[in-house]
């Protein structure tokens, strides 16, 4: 009902659901909070799987579908396609089929990649942002990087360009340096010739 882009995904926890309204001419009417705990989201056609949910959704209006601002949505632990994440946080609201992040943060590569507000539709959920990259290991991101390099150590901050569309997610331009004071040992990968 919220997104359905996302009908497909499996969604599994501890539901909890209160409120009052009305039901006129075929319109819920009314307010309500809806809490989830313990929750797992496992979107196999999205390739994302996040685990340890908690949220507590409060709806100011049922038939506008709009709620309070700075809603929280955390978990634990997940991944998008190959890529691990740790803990996240988002806080959010909804105004109708418009999301609204306020700010969102996720330990990914043993660091930090935020970001600030953005605005997208439920039904086309499509943004492009500059992400803030903080504290990310060069170890974990190898996978990532052009095949040139076999081994590398250190830690990098910068900003980099993220995208959704009806694809997935996207990596695009960005800047990444070594943290201050920080040192990096790289290892070229040996090519015939």
């Amino acid at each position: 009902h919220v997104a359905p882009e996302f009908a497909a995904a499996a969604v599994s926890g501890t539901l909890r659901l209160n409120g009052t309204g009305t039901w006129r001419g075929g319109v819920v009417g009314g307010r309500a909070t809806v809490s989830l705990r313990d929750g797992k989201v496992d979107d196999v056609a999205h390739k994302v799987m996040l685990e340890g949910i908690a949220v507590d959704v409060e709806i100011s209006d049922l038939a506008a579908r709009r709620t309070e601002p700075a809603q929280v949505f955390t978990w634990r632990s997940g991944r998008y396609d190959v890529v691990a994440c740790g803990v996240g946080r988002s806080e959010f609201a909804l105004e109708g089929d418009q999301v609204r992040v306020n700010e969102a943060a996720i330990d990914v590569f043993g660091g930090e990649l935020s970001v600030p507000s953005l605005v997208m539709s439920t039904k086309r959920p499509e943004f492009a942002v500059v992400a803030r990259v903080n504290g990310v290991a060069v170890d974990q991101m190898l996978f990532l990087l052009p095949p040139i390099l076999a081994e590398a150590k250190g830690r990098l901050d910068g900003d980099v360009k993220l995208r959704r569309d009806a694809t997935g997610i996207q990596i695009g331009n960005g800047r990444l340096s070594l943290r201050q004071g920080e040192t990096a040992d790289l290892r070229l990968a040996v090519k015939p010739g």
